[in-house]
């Protein structure tokens, strides 16, 4: 008799864990590959964001969409044209030292650290008032040039130039209006 509900109790547990676990109906989206993103399909509805959401990290319409980067975060596989063409023209101005330039890419405000305390400078006039030899370091000029643009990816924080992450590096984003800039600037 024991035995008899021993079995009866591990059939109906054995039912219960399997009702909890599994999608129920056909409507239940099914669970994408191990190492895949989700598709739209399979995101369920009340994850999507709804099209008036304000979505701060929104990029213009020709990213590429989003696949899983080894430290969980989400990144394009690679930089989309417009964002390669924005990078060469990072790469420019500090290979030129042209502070007027680069200053032309901010994104303000923005966080710059020149190896001191970091500050967030506000305008534009702040960041044409920093010290183009503390900002120009021979560092600096290597890490951001020697970039390698076909091996950049874009994790969510922002496109990040350096050819280490922990040399001097230049780091890009977009603001609440769908522009790249330059949002941070790091020794």
């Amino acid at each position: 008799m024991k035995k008899l509900n021993l079995i009866i109790i591990s059939i109906l547990l054995t039912l219960t864990l399997a009702a909890c676990g599994s999608p129920s109906g056909p409507s239940a989206p099914e669970a994408a590959p191990s190492g895949a993103s989700p598709t739209p399909e399979q995101i369920p509805a009340a994850e999507t964001p709804a099209p008036d959401s304000d979505i701060t990290d929104a990029g213009p319409a020709d990213t590429t969409p989003a696949a899983s980067s080894p430290d969980g975060e989400f990144s394009n596989p690679s930089l989309t044209d417009s964002q390669k063409e924005f990078c060469e023209k990072i790469i420019a101005a500090v290979k030129s030292k042209d502070l007027q330039a680069l200053s032309d890419l901010c994104n303000y405000p923005l966080y710059v650290d020149l190896g001191e305390e970091g500050q967030v400078i506000e305008t534009k006039e702040a960041f044409l008032a920093l010290d183009p030899e503390k900002l120009f370091t021979d560092a600096m000029v290597a890490s951001v040039t020697g970039c390698d643009l076909d091996t950049v990816t874009v994790p969510l924080s922002g496109i990040t130039l350096c050819t280490d992450y922990d040399q001097p590096s230049i780091t890009s984003s977009y603001n609440e209006a769908g522009e790249l800039g330059i949002s941070g600037i790091n020794f």
